[in-house]
């Protein structure tokens, strides 16, 4: 594996990445940074060797050794090969000057800051960005879940696991949320969009338009989180013709099967359809077949999906549950209060009587937005900062 000698080595912890998709967010997050920042640093990836629940490893590629994929190096680990003795060594060679890890609750992070606690780890900084996962949202996606999580932050708390750890926050709202769990130094950025975003294709802007008829989709995990009961519940009420279609991975099956009742009641000028998970390289161009993105969702630190829908050029329908506000001021969608059913169905039904000028001229708004965000270099100078300030720091004790 050639190693650079010029640049500072950050090795990522994380339990899923590319080729692998069905993991949600971090996916993304990571091959972002990775993309953004690789000018700056040189990073190393230590993952699964297979997607979210998946029981087969990815095909054709080679476990337990370093391979250079993705702008990055990459050690696609096998189950026998997740364990302390494993991971003890590889945190431990290369001369890694960052350990980042992604997910708070994720064993291999986990193990990761037991090693670090008991001092089998060479004193360098940890940084941990946790994605969202103390929201309320998250934490509470049931009422065992929640305990057990609980009881994990309660004990890691008592003896003094995460003392000396540094923290990533992609926004103020985490950063608030985190500082009422644990103790430490905090730092913001942003989460950063694709550096290119395949399936753009401008030449397809256009997109069809009658009143009274729209076709809507949603693409994500499907859980309690995301919130595709809701999605189903408020479009019964709207009055024309209904096209919407869902894709994602089943994460949770009950939940799953009060979706598949909701959809079996639906009312006949309702259609929908379920198409199972997307690529993440194939979203943006599977949304760009929809007039509309539609995402309910109780909580996300980003949102990917919502990003990608803007880069395909469509108006976005959301809840206030996320960082993209203030949408429909900025005449690119709407974000609503989950509270408020009635604006969310009064939404759903402007959006379609719209007809195709008015359509047109939102999708104009859409463009504009997404060519400034996607060209903004602030947030990767804020990424870079955060990097080399974290590299900077002085190691904490581990013990």
């Amino acid at each position: 594996m050639k190693i650079a000698e010029d640049r500072k080595k950050i090795l990522i912890v994380v339990d899923y990445f590319k080729p692998g998709f069905k993991g949600g967010g971090p996916i993304r997050s990571l091959s972002n940074m990775i993309d953004h920042c690789r000018s700056h640093f040189d990073f190393y990836v230590l993952t699964r060797d297979r997607d979210f629940r998946e029981a087969a490893p990815y095909p054709k590629i080679r476990t337990n050794e370093w391979l250079e994929k993705y702008n990055c190096s990459i050690l696609y680990l096998t189950p026998k090969n997740q364990n302390f003795k494993s991971l003890r060594k590889i945190l431990n060679e290369n001369s890694f000057e960052l350990i980042y890890l992604n997910s708070f609750f994720s064993l291999l992070s986990i193990k990761s800051i037991i090693l670090r606690r008991l001092g089998k780890i060479s004193n360098k900084p940890f940084l941990i960005a946790f994605r969202g996962e103390f929201a309320s949202s998250a934490l509470g996606t049931s009422k065992l879940k929640f305990i057990k999580k609980m009881i994990f932050i309660h004990l890691s708390r008592m003896t003094g696991l995460y003392r000396g750890i540094l923290w990533h926050a992609t926004n103020e709202t985490e950063r608030v949320r985190l500082a009422s769990f644990f103790r430490g130094r905090i730092f913001v950025a942003p989460n950063l969009p694709p550096r290119h975003i395949l399936g753009r294709e401008r030449d397809q802007d256009y997109i069809e338009k009658k009143p009274q008829e729209a076709r809507f989709v949603f693409i994500s995990r499907i859980s309690v989180v995301k919130n595709l009961d809701y999605a189903l519940e408020v479009l019964r009420e709207i009055k024309g013709s209904i096209f919407f279609d869902v894709y994602g991975t089943i994460e949770d099956r009950k939940y799953w099967a009060k979706c598949e009742r909701l959809i079996a009641e639906a009312p006949a000028n309702l259609r929908i359809n379920y198409h199972g998970s997307v690529p993440n390289e194939e979203v943006v161009r599977t949304i760009r077949k929809y007039q509309y993105f539609l995402f309910p969702t109780r909580g996300e630190n980003f949102g990917h999906a919502i990003l990608e829908s803007l880069a395909a050029g469509r108006p976005v329908v959301i809840s206030d549950q996320t960082p993209w506000r203030d949408l429909e001021q900025k005449k690119v969608g709407w974000d609503i209060s989950l509270s408020d059913r009635q604006a969310f169905v009064g939404i759903l039904q402007r959006c379609l009587d719209m007809n195709q000028s008015e359509y047109n001229e939102l999708l104009r708004n859409v463009r504009a937005y997404y060519y400034h965000i996607r060209n903004n270099s602030e947030a990767v100078k804020q990424t870079v900062s955060m990097m080399e300030n974290v590299l900077s720091q002085s190691a904490p004790p581990n013990t």
